[in-house]
């Protein structure tokens, strides 16, 4: 069955693979096992492409003139505008997030099984399973490809190596090679060969999911207490700068000091909850420090599930996460 959502900020389109659909609560285009990269990106509503037009004004005397340094980013399907950017706005186009996936799927036998596009199609990804699993007391986390892109300046063009839990459908980056994903500002032209390239993908993933599969085991065996839990969480909701060892334990009664000490409660009682009640939550672990956080930030931080997507993958709640398995693997004297 296909569904079209509709959110404050404007409809997105997704398509999945079976599993992949648990993000979505069951929406989106069923990708079937005989799909081509073609029928993905047509279930996904990425056929579209972007084109740029120069801003074009109407004074007070009814004369017209055009500011020649700015382009509206528009959908040749709909005509619908996404932005206005500079003239210097290196374009990715959706067709390309498909495109970076085929030479993947016939030579490392990928499975493209979620693409779509967010803020009316501003911002478009598309992710593949690698065939990498891990299993973790009886559950699995799966090796992932994420492509990504967008026409509004939201957010550069980004690739790599990503995770996701089975059970809860909680993502997380893999390290590989110092860098989580390969990030290319609009000012510069995306080259998808270098990109690959840079993560290694002529090599697979192996190396990099071995290392991440040991940090994984490492941090389940890893014990913790619940004010170890309770200070860890307060350092991760804290403003980076403002994270040190000092101010663990103040950060409930310091919350006046925060430019939302609403929020910032509120967040803290949502991660506890994530720690203890989510599902697959592993309470007393490090493994369950750091789900605790990917799953606050995947599926409760945030006002509706186009920003929260947006911000766990491509914005603060993807720094909030890297930030959380940082700490953990500190904490348990883990190598990173």
């Amino acid at each position: 069955m296909s569904h079209e959502l509709d959110t404050s900020n404007g409809q997105y389109n997704v398509a999945l693979r079976g599993g992949a659909r648990t993000a979505w609560h069951g929406f989106g285009n069923e990708i079937l096992p005989t799909d081509t990269l073609d029928d993905v990106q047509r279930k996904a509503g990425l056929l579209y492409t972007i084109q740029r037009a120069i801003v074009e004004f109407e004074r007070e005397d009814g004369s017209r003139g055009a500011y020649d340094n700015k382009h509206v980013m528009y959908r040749d399907d709909t005509g619908a505008p996404l932005s206005v950017m500079s003239d210097g706005y290196c374009l990715v186009q959706p067709a390309e997030a498909i495109e970076f996936y085929r030479d993947l799927c016939e030579h490392f036998h990928y499975q493209m099984d979620t693409a779509g596009a967010l803020r009316g199609g501003a911002v478009f990804w598309a992710m593949a399973t690698t065939g990498h699993d891990l299993n973790i007391n009886g559950d699995t986390i799966r090796g992932r490809v994420l492509f990504s892109s967008s026409a509004d300046g939201s957010s550069a063009t980004c690739a790599g190596f990503t995770s996701e839990r089975v059970v809860c459908a909680n993502t997380l980056a893999i390290a590989h090679q110092s860098a989580e994903l390969i990030k290319v500002r609009h000012s510069t032209r995306f080259d998808a060969d270098a990109a690959k390239r840079m993560l290694g993908f002529s090599r697979g993933l192996d190396d990099a999911w071995r290392t991440f599969s040991d940090q994984m085991r490492a941090l389940y065996t890893a014990r913790v207490d619940g004010k170890i839990a309770e200070e860890f969480f307060a350092t991760i909701l804290r403003p980076e700068k403002e994270s040190k060892p000092s101010r663990y334990t103040s950060f409930a009664k310091g919350t006046a000091a925060l430019p939302n000490p609403e929020r910032a409660i509120r967040g803290l009682e949502d991660m506890r909850n994530s720690y203890t009640q989510a599902p697959g939550a592993m309470p007393g672990t490090a493994f369950g420090l750091v789900q605790a956080v990917t799953h606050y930030v995947d599926h409760v931080r945030g006002r509706d599930d186009d920003k929260r997507m947006t911000s766990a993958w491509f914005g603060q709640g993807a720094t909030m996460k890297q930030r959380a398995m940082d700490a953990a693997l500190a904490m348990a004297g883990i190598a990173a």
